[in-house]
């Protein structure tokens, strides 16, 4: 949902750019009535504790150079 709402206000975006520009009349305009939704998404950081698991993580030598470079 999120991503579709990402395109249409960039749509947007571009219609009202080209109304304030003269390119295309006020009576063109499609989202008059049309509202853009959006969704609460899941916050998907995690925590210091995790991280420092993460860090303190001793693995194969390929292992931690993905590591480091994460």
């Amino acid at each position: 949902m999120n991503t579709i709402a990402i395109d249409f206000r960039n749509i947007r975006a571009v219609y009202n750019n080209a109304i304030d520009n003269d390119v295309v009349g006020l009576q063109y305009y499609p989202f008059r009535r049309f509202k853009i939704k959006k969704e609460e998404t899941e916050h998907r950081a995690i925590g210091v504790d995790e991280l420092r698991k993460v860090f303190a993580f001793e693995g194969t030598e390929s292992e931690n150079w993905a590591r480091d470079v994460a």
